[in-house]
């Protein structure tokens, strides 16, 4: 993508980062066709967690495997790494006795997530093959993550893949045959248009039982989501207002049902919404569609440009939050408000805007102190801390002074002194290593010397002792020390 491009779509703080070029100089539409393969004798194994590497949430191990063991199928979130997080990109060996059989041919349909959007990125990538075969009478074997037990089924329900031709499976089990249908996304890298497929069935399934809304342009919210335990932030009304005055439907799409949702996505011409889980679900728009996301924080997010790639949106992506403390994009906490980034993605697109309906350009006390109440309860959690843990300082004062200032601090200065308090820590560290070193040459040198006197001593009393044996009176009292040992043996 040109820069001339990028600055028509991106409105960020940190606009002349490289990490951004990452994002949009790569095709993300992948075009190798989708294939499927056939495992005789194939093996579902449960998923468990790799103890050879690390991420923020585990890798696995386990999937579609071969008789002999050789791995064949599980989730390859990256196109290129198997190390990504929550990728399945290994088997494991499993004793015979362990193993169930049952005689049947079934298709290998992939992981289930938890969260929905999870389950639209990562749980569809191979439903391609039910789209193309809704008659099948092959049933669909899954797997959860370990500890996991429920998915969105509302997505499954509605497409026809139902409970009763769906096998979660929870113990090694070897098929006659397991039929593998090709990953058509790699959520991190890529997606191929196969990927739409099931999404496009579940529009056509509504297209013949729902009216199309008179709604065209939606705004999707987050604002409810405190209801049903898990908000994430705070002042997110600003925006539903905002689009409100401009004809927008406000929508809050955890309170309506699944097909009603996809009604008003596939009929929408202009669609806003906070970025995540809501801007996923533009696999259910059309393509073309104007499409704004609102980034929650200014972090790089590559789920996203996958979906606006293969579903040809006319994209804009605009930092809308000015978050006081540090937060995480996944399980983060936000303060939703207008920035000057707003400001310029308005007036590149032509949106008119009255100068009153932007706010002050700080938070008012009030707002802040919802906002640091609301982030200390939040992160709390300690699922949701871990997410934040490896901030720093340096962080949070970054943030601080974007928010109450108004600009960007220049980090070189304190890159520097951070480096050099490094090279202080490492010379003290070293100092420190270098003076138990010593105290331990010192330590071995008082033992060398106790050593060399012991050995000595024990020479002089080995001489003694040779000079008693070899001398004439113990030879000469040989015989009656011979005779105190019998005299000895007889008194026992």
């Amino acid at each position: 993508m040109s820069e001339n491009e990028r600055n028509k779509r991106l409105f960020v703080s940190n606009f002349e980062d490289e990490k951004w070029n990452r994002v949009f100089d790569v095709d993300r539409v992948l075009k190798k066709p989708v294939e499927e393969q056939t495992v005789k004798d194939g093996i579902i194994l449960p998923l468990r967690v790799r103890e050879d590497i690390r991420t923020l949430d585990e890798a696995y191990e386990g999937g579609v495997c071969r008789a002999d063991g050789t791995f064949v199928a599980g989730l390859r979130r990256d196109y290129v790494r198997e190390n990504a997080n929550i990728s399945v990109c290994k088997s494991y060996e499993v004793e015979p006795d362990q193993l169930q059989h049952v005689h049947e041919t079934v298709v290998f349909g992939g992981i289930l997530q938890e969260q929905f959007g999870d389950m639209l990125t990562m749980s569809t990538t191979r439903l391609w093959w039910f789209a193309r075969n809704p008659d099948t009478e092959y049933k669909f074997v899954f797997l959860h993550r370990p500890g996991a037990s429920t998915y969105p089924d509302s997505f499954f329900n509605l497409i026809g893949l139902t409970p009763d031709r769906m096998l979660i499976l929870t113990e090694p089990t070897q098929f006659d045959h397991v039929i593998v249908p090709d990953e058509a996304c790699f959520i991190l890298t890529r997606a191929s248009y196969q990927w739409l497929e099931p999404f496009d069935m579940a529009k056509e399934i509504v297209s013949k039982t729902m009216t199309p809304p008179e709604a065209k342009k939606i705004y999707l919210s987050r604002s409810h989501l405190a209801k049903y335990g898990s908000g994430d932030g705070v002042n997110e009304e600003y925006y539903e207002t905002f689009y409100e005055k401009r004809g927008f439907l406000v929508l809050h799409p955890q309170e309506l049902p699944l097909a009603e949702q996809i009604n008003y996505l596939m009929n929408a011409d202009e669609i806003v919404c906070t970025f995540g889980t809501l801007s996923h679900m533009a696999l259910f728009a059309r393509s073309g569609v104007k499409h704004t996301s609102i980034l929650r924080s200014p972090e790089l997010w590559i789920h996203q440009a996958v979906v606006n790639a293969v579903r040809e949106l006319d994209w804009y992506w605009v930092e809308g939050t000015r978050n006081p403390l540090t937060t995480s994009h996944d399980f983060g906490y936000f303060l939703y408000y207008p920035t000057v980034y707003f400001k310029q993605y308005l007036e590149s697109t032509g949106t008119a805007y009255e100068p009153e309906e932007f706010l002050p350009e700080n938070p008012s006390d009030e707002l802040i102190v919802r906002y640091i109440k609301g982030w200390a309860k939040h992160f709390s959690n300690p699922l949701f801390f871990k997410r934040i843990s490896e901030k720093t300082a340096l962080d949070e004062l970054s943030s601080l002074y974007a928010v109450f200032y108004g600009e960007t601090l220049d980090l070189e200065e304190y890159n520097a002194n951070t480096l050099q308090l490094q090279r202080d820590k490492i010379k003290e560290l070293q100092d420190k290593m270098y003076t138990q070193l010593r105290e331990k040459e010192k330590e071995y040198a008082d033992l060398a010397k106790e050593k060399h006197q012991l050995v000595l001593e024990l020479k002089k009393t080995r001489k003694r002792l040779d000079d008693i044996e070899n001398s004439s009176t113990w030879k000469a009292t040989k015989p009656l020390r011979s005779t105190l040992e019998k005299v000895k043996g007889l008194r026992k």
